[in-house]
């Protein structure tokens, strides 16, 4: 996860002979700068888990950890996560881990994949964001806590 911070420069650019800032005037001003999660909470013991819950038509809710290994969605047998609904893709969807985030990402399903409504075609998941994929509701849960 990164975090944007805005970093002013404390120098003002020289003034120019006519009274209005050129573009260049003003992207001497401010600056935008990824900062790493750790840079910010450096000392701070965090760990978080991450799980996705799913709600299937006439099946009780299942709970599937999220670990680094990628998670595909499917109507085929060979998926991580089978749903085996005409609605759904043979491949559906895949999750998986890069860095400190999960990420969702349509593999071209016929239907799409939708996060809090939207269609997608890959996208950051944040904790609470539902997913749907055909008629199944998949919610993706993150906590995170001190040590």
């Amino acid at each position: 996860m990164n975090i944007s911070k805005t970093v002013r420069n404390k120098r003002r650019p020289a003034a120019s002979k006519s009274s209005q800032a050129t573009p260049e005037d003003i992207s001497k001003l401010s600056s935008t700068m990824q900062i790493p999660i750790v840079a910010v909470a450096e000392g701070i013991d965090v760990k978080s888990t991450s799980h996705l819950e799913i709600l299937q038509p006439n099946q009780p809710p299942l709970k599937i950890e999220l670990g680094r290994d990628e998670i595909i969605i499917g109507r085929i047998g060979e998926c991580s996560i089978y749903l085996p609904f005409s609605n759904v893709s043979r491949e559906h969807a895949r999750i998986f881990g890069k860095g400190e985030e999960f990420l969702i990402e349509d593999l071209n399903s016929t239907n799409g994949t939708f996060v809090n409504g939207v269609k997608i075609s890959r996208c950051i998941l944040r904790s609470n964001d539902q997913i749907r994929i055909g008629d199944t509701r998949i919610q993706f849960v993150q906590q995170k806590f001190r040590v």
